[in-house]
């Protein structure tokens, strides 16, 4: 098989009942010439090899290639090796339970030809009810950012208009609702570490074209298990080492590019803005404080703050459980024993 012209990339995990959708979304394309790539992430559920026995035929011929993961690395180290997989000159992303709209790829890659863009960005997708079935009569069109454009439109390379697109959510940050040029990621090391939105501040501001459309691409399935395609292997440890070392990468991007240089002002907007999202992102909705400072989690946030911060630990300690417990209107001067912590539940 030829290089194709975009690659639909699917990161997977225990996505059994919602796959084959997501699959035959891509293959009914309008557009034919792409390859579709699938990491299964150690599934549990048999939605590797119900993909492998479904799609054998698919597979045979290269249309889809179907990897597995050695262990569960996260969606996102799993998305980066996806990037490596593909051979398109076009790239997109696909959560495994999610589906394209039947032109979606024709109408991305004539855009991105067309106006030999970096990045197609999709303002608007469809969503369906809560209960995850996907209805035609009952999705939802949606809009999650502040400025959504009604024709196509090419975004202002003034760097203070890219940042503000990414400062207030002008686009929205998520991966999957775009079509990416494969070597403008690759070149410009653009890779998932941290979340979606430290990677989006890169393509944003790195695109030399970046276009945004109102056509609408993808299809959302919002379902009651839709959190548990991300598995992440992350810990609370692992969660607070992102935390504490992300401003470094943040800082090495700075020196990268001139709006950031010398605008200590904008630097710290962007530090400030990027750790509040972590922070509710992956802790607080976590609820690891939702029955207080355990032992185990007193334990395990003195260590890791020990390892960065040496003998003044205890400080930026205290502060990280008190900010966590306090939504929960647990006490910080106490760890919740194994009775409290039962009654609580």
């Amino acid at each position: 098989m030829s290089e194709p012209k975009i690659s639909v990339l699917i990161p997977m995990y225990n996505r059994k009942h919602y796959i084959e959708d997501c699959i035959n979304s891509v293959l009914a394309q309008t557009f034919q010439d792409f390859e579709i790539i699938i990491r299964d992430n150690c599934s549990t559920d048999g939605s590797f090899e119900f993909v492998a026995e479904k799609y054998s035929q698919q597979i045979s011929s290269g249309k889809i290639k179907l990897i597995r993961n050695e262990k569960n690395v996260g969606l996102y180290i799993s998305s980066n090796h996806l990037m490596f997989d593909a051979q398109g000159k076009y790239i997109t992303f696909l959560h495994s339970d999610d589906l394209l709209v039947i032109d979606a790829l024709q109408h991305l890659y004539e855009v991105a030809e067309t106006t030999n863009a970096d990045v197609v960005h999709e303002c608007y997708f469809l969503q369906s009810e809560k209960d995850g079935v996907i209805d035609i009569h009952k999705l939802h069109l949606t809009c999650w950012e502040s400025k959504p454009v009604q024709e196509i439109t090419v975004i202002s390379e003034d760097p203070a208009i890219r940042f503000n697109e990414w400062y207030v959510q002008g686009t929205f940050h998520d991966i999957m609702y775009n079509l990416l040029r494969r070597n403008f990621m690759l070149e410009n090391e653009i890779f998932f570490k941290y979340d979606y939105k430290f990677t989006e501040l890169q393509w944003i501001m790195f695109a030399k074209v970046f276009i945004k459309t109102p056509s609408v691409c993808y299809i959302r399935r919002n379902s009651p298990d839709a959190g548990s395609r991300r598995k992440q292997t992350v810990d609370l440890t692992s969660f607070i080492s992102r935390f504490i070392t992300f401003p470094r990468d943040m800082d090495e991007l700075f020196t990268k590019i001139d709006f950031f240089k010398n605008n200590e002002e904008i630097q710290y907007m962007a530090k400030a803005f990027l750790l509040k999202h972590l922070d509710s992102f992956f802790v607080f909705a976590s609820k690891y404080y939702q029955n207080g400072i355990t032992p185990e989690i007193w334990r395990e946030v003195d260590n890791i703050f020990k390892k960065y911060f040496g003998e003044n630990y205890f400080y930026p300690a205290f502060l990280f459980n008190w900010i966590h417990a306090m939504p929960f209107n647990k006490p910080v001067d106490m760890i919740a024993n194994s009775a409290n912590t039962q009654e609580s539940k």
